[in-house]
């Protein structure tokens, strides 16, 4: 555990440095994001919008290096004029009153309910803005659980009433060891169990868990196990809805480095398709999948056989919670190499999360430091 928390310094370090210009308050983003999520509400097909706001950097990110994976502060601000905030909140608001909408999606740079990236006011304006609007009857926010205290859950509560609060935390695993090492969260579960039994007493607030996929430092086989395990850990605990995160790769992040020296690869659709397959129906039944188009995602080539297809049955899925399009990318005869790697993966890994997650740290920076050697970094 010494070895592992040594080089987990040095790779925070590197993301630091990869992180320069948020630190140095380069990113200057004065406009709104929004993109919109394919979903299933209340049984029906539906276009979730999801607008981002430039709030400043995620706490955890200035004071802990932040998350390995995490972009959004990519869109922040290092210093944010509440009157430049409520003229983008206004326009972003603005576009909503012009489309067919029940639930929406608020992203921030990190936390909407840390009161240093958003302050309380503007939190307030934010959330009484959109539960105005007349058709809104789900409204989601993000937050890491310390942010979640019982009196200020009393007062968006009071204050959306009787519209509904969606509150996501980001879980990401049940696993200690691994959100420490593969994500850096600087969380235990016991952190979110205890957000959890915050939220449950409100009737207008729904509890979300977020699991991601596709962890660095960990194999496919191991990442596919740790988010089962995880998604059947949050809904036994729970948590009304978990939200699966497949990573995409984000500029100033570890795992875009990673990616660079050839140390990672982003998730395919297969991974998630795997996921689904090994959950129960009723477990399977209370997961929504997630595939966040902001910040911007790098582009990097894939499986030109079986990729695009998989990515379709995926958004129909989600469009439909149709089981028979997961079950689909089974019965199709595709002929690649991924086709054939799946079904080589079963059964537990090999050897320890403890001693995989070190023997990756280790190969890992022993070719960034080659590579500094010879000048390529």
């Amino acid at each position: 555990m010494k070895e592992l928390e040594v080089q987990k310094k040095a790779l925070v370090g590197l993301l630091r440095e990869a992180r320069r210009p948020i630190y140095g308050g380069e990113i200057s983003n004065k406009s709104y994001g929004l993109y919109f999520e394919e979903a299933n509400l209340d049984g029906h097909p539906y276009s979730m919008p999801f607008l981002i706001l430039p709030t400043k950097p995620c706490s955890w990110l200035l004071r802990g290096g932040g998350c390995f994976e995490c972009g959004y502060s990519n869109l922040s601000n290092r210093v944010i004029r509440e009157e430049e905030f409520q003229s983008t909140l206004s326009k972003g608001i603005g576009l909503l009153k012009s489309i067919s909408h029940e639930m929406v999606a608020i992203g921030t740079s990190g936390s909407f309910l840390d009161g240093e990236e958003v302050s309380k006011s503007i939190q307030d304006k934010v959330l009484r803005d959109l539960s105005a609007l007349p058709n809104i009857t789900y409204i989601g926010i993000e937050s890491r659980p310390e942010y979640v205290i019982q009196e200020r859950l009393r007062e968006i509560s009071e204050l959306v009433w009787p519209k509904m609060i969606m509150l996501g935390t980001g879980l990401e695993t049940s696993n200690d060891l691994i959100r420490r090492f593969c994500i850096n969260k600087g969380l235990n579960t016991g952190l979110f169990l205890r957000a959890l039994k915050v939220i449950k007493p409100y009737k207008n607030i729904s509890a979300l868990a977020y699991v991601l996929l596709g962890k660095p430092f960990l194999t496919k086989e191991a990442d596919v196990l740790d988010a089962v395990n995880s998604v059947n850990f949050a809904v036994e605990s729970g948590f009304d809805r978990v939200v699966l995160m497949s990573i995409s790769l984000r500029e100033n992040t570890l795992t875009k480095l990673l990616y660079d020296i050839g140390e990672y690869m982003p998730p395919a659709p297969r991974r998630t398709i795997e996921v689904l397959k090994r959950l129960k129906p009723e477990i399977r039944n209370k997961l929504v999948l997630a595939n966040p188009r902001l910040p911007e995602v790098v582009s990097i080539a894939r499986c030109k056989e079986c990729y695009e297809l998989l990515s379709q049955l995926l958004i129909l899925y989600k469009y439909t919670s149709d089981y028979n399009y997961v079950k689909l990318a089974d019965e199709v005869d595709f002929d690649c190499q991924c086709a054939v790697d799946w079904k080589k993966l079963s059964g537990e890994p090999e050897i320890s999360i403890e001693h995989m997650i070190l023997d990756r740290y280790r190969r890992t920076l022993g070719k960034i430091e080659r590579r500094k050697f010879h000048g390529e970094l």
